[in-house]
């Protein structure tokens, strides 16, 4: 029984040791995640007071966008098997999306449009 015991602990010492260096990649690779989603998020903003003149900021949108950022943040921490590329990329659609539906862009396709 005690030598069982001690071949189950040594496999997991061993599995412990192979998880380290997975655990150091995943970790820098969701600081990766945070910055992008972070400088994505701060030209959003730039560009939205840029455009608007500070007198109509989309302050919904920019909160959808933190929001939606942080879900992608939290997921690629939690779930190993998604990709850096995968998380970096849905997120910059998502902003894509976000951005589609501010004021200055409705009022250019408006423009296109008539």
């Amino acid at each position: 029984m005690l030598q069982s015991w001690h071949n189950v602990c040594l496999i997991d010492k061993h599995k412990e040791k192979q998880r380290g260096g997975q655990t150091m990649k995943r970790t820098i690779q969701t600081i990766i995640v945070a910055m992008f989603v972070v400088m994505i998020t701060g030209t959003f903003a730039f560009a939205a007071t840029a455009v608007s003149g500070g007198n109509n900021f989309p302050y919904f949108h920019l909160g959808c966008l933190i929001m939606g950022g942080l879900t992608i943040i939290s997921m690629k921490y939690r779930y190993e098997k998604i990709y850096l590329s995968e998380a970096v990329g849905s997120f910059a659609l998502y902003a894509v999306l976000v951005a589609m539906f501010t004021a200055p862009v409705i009022e250019a396709v408006k423009g296109l449009v008539s």
